[in-house]
């Protein structure tokens, strides 16, 4: 039975939007219990101070990396940290509306799904969207990560990626940085398993914003769809069917990835002193 939804924020340098997006998060009315796991990807901004205030209060759980690591490394050390029965990633910089979960929460809870991806264009896009570089990279990836895994999704690099605990530490998930998601549909996909698929409002920003994907990163997609297809053999037990619908037994706490084990009820922050304004 499910009963609480892990909800995963990766965060570095994300100090325009974390107020609120926590604020989103965290005030959620949501059909079961949820807990809101941050980790501060090394943040110099100081998203790390407005972090350890969430912390102290007891509204968030944190743990902090002491350098930038990448995100598939801050999403790693979420899951070691994770109670939820089913979890998913909300990216800090709030180009996904957080009201959204809810929706990809209920075929879930519905058993009709393991999985639900919150697709970005499964809606008509708006022409601002369909002119630039971004929207047309990710449909160039999607439709070749298609035809190597021959999956019908319409949004494989969606932030939103909510599926059972259980089956996120199968994984055993190894990337570092944003291709942590051409790992994680290539190790479905291979796994046999059905991606169900939620549309998502989407408002995406620009570099000057705040947006850290960058040109290069396409290239680095390319080689992580071919790696995950041809190379790497994803985690599964023997005689695991293709519906998910086999389960293995999974301890109760999960690799970190540097290598440290984090027990799941154990919260790690860096102190960082908070100073109050002068009172004039």
């Amino acid at each position: 039975m499910i009963t609480k939804l892990s909800i995963l924020v990766p965060v570095f340098n994300e100090l325009p939007t974390l107020e609120l997006v926590l604020t989103r998060i965290t005030g959620l009315s949501l059909p079961i219990d949820h807990e809101v796991i941050v980790v501060d990807d090394g943040s110099t901004d100081g998203s790390e101070k407005v972090l350890c205030r969430w912390s102290e209060s007891g509204r968030i759980r944190l743990h902090s990396h002491f350098t930038n690591q990448g995100k598939g490394c801050a999403i790693q050390s979420a899951l070691c940290m994770a109670h939820g029965d089913v979890a998913v990633v909300q990216d800090a910089d709030l180009e996904l509306d957080p009201g959204d979960l809810a929706g990809l929460l209920q075929p879930i809870l519905r058993d009709e799904a393991k999985i639900c991806f919150g697709s970005r264009f499964a809606f008509p896009s708006t022409p601002p969207l369909r002119f630039s570089l971004c929207y047309w990279a990710n449909r160039i990836l999607n439709g070749l990560n298609n035809r190597m895994h021959g999956l019908r999704l319409t949004d494989f690099n969606t932030g939103y990626k909510m599926m059972t605990t259980e089956l996120w530490r199968r994984l055993d998930l190894r990337e570092r940085g944003f291709a942590i998601e051409c790992e994680i549909t290539g190790k479905l996909a291979r796994m046999g398993c059905i991606i169900h698929e939620r549309p998502v409002l989407y408002t995406p920003r620009r570099a000057r914003e705040g947006k850290k994907i960058r040109a290069f990163d396409f290239l680095r997609y390319l080689a992580a769809i071919a790696r995950y297809r041809f190379l790497r053999t994803p985690t599964t037990s023997a005689g695991a069917s293709s519906s998910v619908e086999a389960s293995s037994h999974v301890a109760r706490s999960a690799r970190h990835p540097l290598g440290i084990e984090v027990p799941r009820n154990e919260t790690r922050h860096r102190t960082i002193p908070v100073v109050e304004p002068a009172t004039v």
